[in-house]
């Protein structure tokens, strides 16, 4: 599944050429950016740098943090200074470090990030997702968070642990490797815990189901103790419902691959009920599938469909199980009229 490993290198890029080089440019721009406001030809420019690509602004981020620290460094130089010889103004921290003394200190390496988070209070980032978006954000440690349709997280690291609390929907976790900071993923009464892995955690309701492709986690109820965390590894799938014994599946290549579809903007089925198909296309659409019929809602679907495109999913539903699409207003009705068939549909041919 190539399409799960987004890359080692998060926020700031691939091989350490590549990371070297856009942490040099994040450093400048951020450099510019604590000098004041920018030009309008420097504003487009940096517009469009962001634009080129999304780690960019993950690099940017990290790097406008560590500036922070040496613009508090170079106050408390200039304090210093000023004590010794009062008739000098206190210096910018842009004069005191100067753009190519950054630069050549190494802006986001080990030691500066070391003294950020030492010096920083930990402060909480919220990211969302509207319906029908799939966003991948790059997050500040290196790792990478992806969210499905319609769902919000909160994300809040220090020196300590890395947290993130999914408040809503499903999200996909790439964990970069910090064993000195456990990532840990928080919903009402449960957290899992990971060190270097991929896995994914969906929010239905009460339930939560977490999804290993990677590497192991840790999955336990937050609120006992601990007392009845559960260890899951790659290919396996664990139901969390209250009051009620942990569940963990066996997941074959094939069906992990559809439960991360959506990652392409995609929805797989294999044998479910249309029913389920259909919820599971709503959650992506604004305009919604209502099927009119209880034994037609029961049908196998098999297939993968593209999320958005709610149209070709209810006319390739209709086609095969010999039921009728029919548009009133902003829904979608499906109703049956002759004997079902399964739904089989591959991509590319709606």
């Amino acid at each position: 599944m190539q399409w799960l490993r987004f890359g080692r290198g998060g926020a700031v890029g691939g091989n350490p050429t590549e990371r070297a080089a856009l942490t040099t440019i994040a450093a400048e721009w951020a450099v510019r950016l604590a000098a004041g406001p920018l030009s309008p030809g420097d504003q487009q420019q940096l517009d469009a740098w962001l634009a080129r690509d999304a780690r960019h602004l993950g690099a940017l981020v990290q790097a406008r943090a560590q500036w922070c620290e040496f613009d508090r460094l170079g106050a408390l130089a200039g304090s210093r200074a000023s004590r010794t010889a009062a008739a000098l103004p206190v210096p910018h921290a842009a004069a005191v470090w100067s753009r190519r003394g950054v630069v050549a200190a190494g802006l986001g390496g080990a030691g500066l990030l070391g003294l950020g988070w030492s010096m920083l209070a930990p402060a909480q980032e919220y990211y969302a997702s509207a319906v029908g978006e799939v966003r991948r954000i790059p997050l500040e440690d290196g790792s990478m968070l992806m969210l499905n349709t319609d769902s919000r997280a909160r994300v809040q690291f220090s020196r300590s642990v890395r947290e993130v609390r999914l408040l809503q929907g499903e999200a996909l976790f790439e964990v970069a490797r910090d064993a000195q900071r456990p990532f840990v993923v928080q919903g009402a009464d449960w957290e899992v815990r990971a060190l270097g892995t991929v896995f994914g955690v969906r929010l239905r309701g009460t339930e939560v189901d977490v999804t290993v492709s990677q590497g192991a986690v840790e999955l336990g109820r937050s609120r006992v103790g601990g007392a009845e965390a559960r260890r899951i590894s790659a290919h396996e799938q664990l139901v969390l419902v209250p009051a009620q014994p942990a569940r963990v599946h066996k997941l074959a290549e094939a069906v992990l691959e559809r439960r991360f579809a959506w990652l392409e903007g995609m929805v797989a089925f294999s044998g479910e009920p249309l029913g389920d198909a259909v919820a599971e296309i709503n959650r992506h659409n604004r305009r919604q599938i209502v099927i009119d019929d209880a034994d037609l809602a029961r049908q196998p679907v098999v297939g993968a469909f593209h999320a958005t495109d709610i149209d070709a999913f209810a006319a390739a539903a209709a086609a095969a199980l010999g039921a009728q699409a029919v548009i009133e207003a902003d829904t979608l009705h499906l109703r049956p009229v002759g004997p079902p068939q399964s739904v089989h549909a591959a991509v590319g041919e709606m």
